[in-house]
């Protein structure tokens, strides 16, 4: 994976971004409104990114999220 990751900035750009996500829903010590935030802060990225799939992944953790 990182060999891929590697040879496409896209695609590295996409694992890291998942990662980081992850790291979001996984910060269980968080009250709901920190949690919302880092997820706007992550969704944005996610549509600055460039990445059509981070762009996607965004607007369907909008639709399913309130307020986010």
């Amino acid at each position: 994976m990182d060999a891929a990751a590697d040879t496409s900035p896209n695609l590295g750009k996409l694992l890291h971004m998942r990662e980081e996500l992850k790291a979001v829903w996984e910060q269980t010590n968080l009250s709901a409104d920190q949690l919302r935030q880092k997820l706007q802060d992550w969704c944005h990225r996610a549509e600055d990114s460039g990445v059509a799939a981070l762009r996607d992944i965004s607007l369907r953790l909008r639709r399913y999220t309130p307020a986010v």
